[in-house]
């Protein structure tokens, strides 16, 4: 495993249902806009935008023959941050939110990060850069493979890595 790349694809079954889930919200969205109340009408815009940039963003996964994370020798190329080395990681850990578990990456740069992002890309990151030290979370919610493999593969690739430094 050493020298091998291992190549993750989103879960087409999964993202499907997220998009979904997005549709419902923006639905629900345009409901709140039939509402009397300015309130009720701010948040049926805010869910429109949000939940349907969301439905934009997860019919481009769907579209995609990419992978959507390479780990190998280099480092993990995730599909909005790029290539993030190896050597720009200092550590890896496990967040929980929402009922759900990320890979945390903690890097040297943050900031040279999140430049790389979109506006909403880079709202989230710095929020997460805040809560949770990192900018980087990589969840396996929509991919094929499951949290406790993703983690185990890219805690040994950072290890090997690791390793082969020290030795030099």
């Amino acid at each position: 495993m050493e020298n091998s790349e291992i190549k993750i694809f989103v879960n087409k079954y999964k993202i499907f249902f997220l998009c979904l889930g997005a549709l419902l919200f923006v639905y629900a969205g345009f409901l709140m806009l039939m509402e009397d109340s300015f309130f009720i009408n701010f948040l049926g815009v805010i869910g429109i935008i949000f939940f349907g940039y969301g439905v934009i963003k997860i019919s481009l996964e769907l579209l995609s023959k990419s992978p959507r994370l390479i780990v190998n020798e280099i480092g993990i190329f995730e599909y909005s941050m790029g290539m993030i080395s190896w050597n720009d990681i200092t550590d890896i850990s496990i967040t929980h939110a929402a009922r759900q578990k990320f890979i945390t990456l903690h890097v040297k740069n943050p900031n040279d990060y999140m430049k790389k992002l979109n506006m909403f890309g880079k709202l989230f990151a710095s929020l997460n850069n805040v809560f949770y030290q990192s900018p980087i979370h990589i969840s396996s919610a929509g991919l094929d493979i499951n949290f406790n493999e993703l983690h185990s593969i890219i805690e040994e690739k950072f290890k090997l890595h690791r390793e082969s430094n020290n030795e030099n």
